[in-house]
């Protein structure tokens, strides 16, 4: 699917804190193959603020880990795994 209407889907799917794992995921894939880990700002700030709406419920055993302490200073690419319970 292509064009606007595939970007909406995804749009609205960085809401959705299940559907915004992926984004994670994207992440956890081009860090693991060394490829270019950064991500779409935007995605970024959309799937952050669906996960920590969410807060520590998305954590459960054998599963999301705690979330480890982001420095004061670190960017929002490196708050979204971080907070995924990801040393970055």
């Amino acid at each position: 699917m292509g064009g606007s209407h595939a970007t909406t889907v995804v749009g609205d799917a960085l809401h959705d804190p299940a559907k915004a794992r992926t984004l994670c995921h994207t992440w956890d894939l081009a860090r693991a193959i060394g490829f270019g880990e950064k991500l779409d700002v935007d995605a970024v700030t959309r799937c952050d603020a669906a996960l920590r709406a969410v807060g520590n419920a998305i954590r459960f055993p054998g599963g999301i880990a705690a979330e480890v302490k982001s420095s004061d200073d670190a960017s929002e690419q490196t708050r979204l795994p971080n907070f995924n319970g990801r040393v970055v």
